[in-house]
Parts: C-alpha cells; structure tokens; sequence
C-alpha cells in the first residue's frame, strides 16, 4: 500500500488498523451496500444500475471526456462509504466498512477480469471515498502523485490483498 502523509497521519497501515469496534446495519442496508451491479463496458468494469447500449464508436469518444479507460473506470467506480447507511459513521468505521467492501469487490473482480485491480481510499470532510479501476498497459495510475494531495490518500492493488492486510477480528 503506498499513502501520503496526510493518510499515514490520520488512518496509518491498512495492516495494523484494528476492527475494534461491532458495527450494525440493517438488511437494506448491507444489501445495497454489498450488491453493487456491475457493467462491462468495452472492456471496462463499472458499477451501474442499467444496461448500456453504446457503439464502440461512441465509446471511444465518451473516453476522450476521462482521457483514457483508468479514468474512465475510476471516476464511474466511485463509492462513498455514508451514501448506505443512516447512522453517522467514524472515519475508522468507514474505513473498516470500506476494507469489507473492498474484499467483496475484489472476489467478484477477480472472475471478470485477469488485469491487477487498483484500489484508492482517499478522506475529505469526513467522507471515505473508494473508487478502483483496472490496470491498463499503456496508461498510468489515476492519482499520480500521492504528497500532492492534501487530503488522506492510500491506493492499493488486488495483489496486495491479503488476509492480513484486511485481517477483521470479532468478539
């Protein structure tokens, strides 16, 4: 996992953050959180509620408004982690709730694509946002530069995925 220092400040390691604390949601909840549609669209891996029906030619131009299939990817992939839940959430339990996700995620991934999956937690206002996108030849990380935010960011690939990287304890 790479991070900035704002991230290492506020978060730390992925690998050392403790699953401290029982969270409890209801069905809907975890059902909308947990069962996210995804869309193969020429190639490219998206999170939608509809089929799409576009012409290879079409696609080609809509990627020139992302400029290229990573940002394309990562800005459809985007996930707020209080977008699914009533209570107010922490920035540890989002962060938490965002390591289940993303351990979901990458199981359904892992069957639709053989591409790394690269993987973007980045705070603002309080808010977790995760957002992935596949690795593309050719074609660099989303973010570039982590230092230049000044936010917490931290990005990480699906190989990096390990049970102790996102190791949950209960109680």
């Amino acid at each position: 996992m790479q991070s900035n220092e704002a991230w290492k400040k506020e978060i730390g390691e992925l690998e050392n953050f403790e699953n401290s604390q029982a969270l409890k949601f209801t069905l809907d909840e975890l059902n909308s959180f947990f069962n996210k549609r995804l869309v193969d669209v020429y190639g490219c891996l998206i999170f939608s509620n509809r089929e799409f029906s576009m012409s290879q030619e079409n696609f080609e131009a809509h990627l020139k408004n992302f400029l290229d299939r990573t940002g394309y990817e990562a800005s459809a992939n985007e996930i707020r982690m209080i977008d699914f839940f009533e209570q107010s959430l922490t920035i540890q339990e989002q962060v938490q709730l965002a390591r289940i996700f993303v351990q979901n995620i990458n199981a359904r991934l892992q069957l639709l694509t053989s591409k790394r999956i690269i993987y973007i937690f980045g705070i603002n206002d309080n808010i977790l946002t995760t957002r992935f996108h596949q690795e593309w030849e050719g074609e660099s990380s989303w973010l570039g530069e982590l230092e230049g935010f000044s936010s917490p960011v931290a990005v990480f690939s699906s190989d990096e995925l390990t049970e102790t990287f996102f190791k949950v304890t209960s109680e």
